[in-house]
Formats: C-alpha cells, structure tokens, sequence
C-alpha cells in the first residue's frame, strides 16, 4: 500500500528518487499474537540519492563587488554590487551537495497494529508508521531529526522500540528500549557498513528481542495484548518506510 510495489520477491516500499513518500507492506491476514511469533525479513537500502549543489542565479563576478555570507550550513548566498557608472545590486544564492553519508531514506519501521492491511503512516521522521493508532513499532532510524527528539548526534542512528496510546507520533520520548548506533544500514562512509541487515523479530513469553545479522540488539519485556484495540487479533508489516 501507499508507494509500495512488488519486484520479483521483494518489496520496495518506496521508490528511488521520489522524495516524501511512504509504504508499506502488511501480513494479508490478522494474527492472533498472544502466544507470541517471530519474523524474519531483510532490510536494504539502495544507495542514496543525494541533491547535487545548485545555483539558483548564476552571474559574471568579475566586476561585481559581493558581500558572502553561508545560510544554515547548507547554502551560500551573496549579495553583489555592480563597479562602474551603474550601480546594481544583485542576489545570488546556491546550496551545497548533500552529504552522501546523511541523505536518502529516513528509515524503516517494523510495525504490530490492529486496523488493517491498508493503512500508511506519515512520511519522512514518521517512518511510514507515524498517525496508526495504538502501534507498536521497532524504528531502524538512520537521520537525525529533533522534531522527534533523537538523539543530536553527527552519525546518529538507532533501533528503538516505540510504544504510545493513541495516535503514534515517531517520537523518542515515547521509546522504551533502544540500541545507539548499531550497525549502519545506508552508507558505505560510515563505520559497521553491512549492505544487509538480516532482522529477527521476536516475541515468547513477553520478551520481544531485535536481532540483526544473529546479533541481539535490543529487548523489552512487555504484553502485546494491552496495547492493542480493539481486538487481540494485530496485523504485522515486513517493514514501513
């Protein structure tokens, strides 16, 4: 659903190049979680698509006297005045090329929900799941947003298990177990680069556990059947961007 489609025997849930867009790709079926499950699913990104640098007015500098200054690290924007008997002011501004480490997709999702296989969350720091109702979700987050209150960190990336009533916001504050900075799943820069993170999620006896690549990296004992509604019957997804 959303932006998902179906390639061979995989799911892109979003597509590359599309900006703020997201998908997602749900059992066709409820389940009855009490007595507990376990997934499996391989989580890749393709590499990212980066914004070129871009120059919104370009101009002959030569006799132009410019004042320079940078907007918000991301951009330059100089304010120049034309030497001879004329005088001129022009605006120039450019952006500078995204970091190849930090662009791209915002992440993936994990998601246990009980309102249908159609629904799709917010874009973006919502990681598709953001907006369901009553959700548990297990975020494989890969960019730093403060909106959300993760953590400020250059390199930042984390598995967190997010639990809320109500409305789900993506929010950390609403996190009770997470995992900083565990093995990276976007860029080849960053140190503990795997081009495949093969996920185990699991649930017995109210412990669920979060394993990548046979690695465990995060646990929370908790009952699944008292943050659901309305039924104990719950949908799970593959993965939600």
């Amino acid at each position: 659903v959303g932006a998902a489609k179906v390639e061979g025997d995989k799911v892109l849930l979003t597509q590359t190049g599309q900006k703020n867009t997201a998908g997602a790709a749900w059992a066709k079926q409820q389940f009855n979680l009490e007595n507990g499950f376990v997934s499996e699913f391989t989580l890749t990104f393709d590499k990212p698509t980066c914004r070129p640098a871009q120059v919104v007015q370009r101009l002959d500098l030569a006799n132009m006297k410019c004042e320079q200054r940078e907007v918000n690290g991301q951009g330059i924007f100089r304010k120049c005045t034309q030497y001879g008997s004329e005088v001129k002011t022009i605006e120039y501004s450019s952006t500078k090329p995204e970091d190849a480490r930090f662009c791209g997709g915002e992440g993936a999702a994990f998601v246990v929900q009980a309102h249908g296989n159609t629904v799709v969350g917010a874009t973006g720091g919502g990681l598709g799941y953001a907006g369901i109702v009553n959700a548990l979700a297990i975020e494989f987050d890969t960019v730093v947003n403060p909106q959300y209150n993760d953590p400020a960190l250059i390199e930042e990336r984390h598995i967190s298990i997010v639990i809320k009533p109500g409305p789900a916001t993506a929010d950390e504050g609403n996190t009770v177990a997470w995992n900083d900075k565990p093995m990276n799943f976007k860029s080849s820069l960053m140190e503990n680069y795997i081009p495949e993170a093969k996920i185990r999620v699991e649930y017995l006896m109210d412990v669920l556990k979060v394993y990548i690549n046979g690695a465990l990296q995060v646990e929370y004992n908790l009952s699944l059947i008292h943050i659901s509604e309305p039924t104990r019957l719950l949908s799970i997804s593959y993965a939600v961007f």
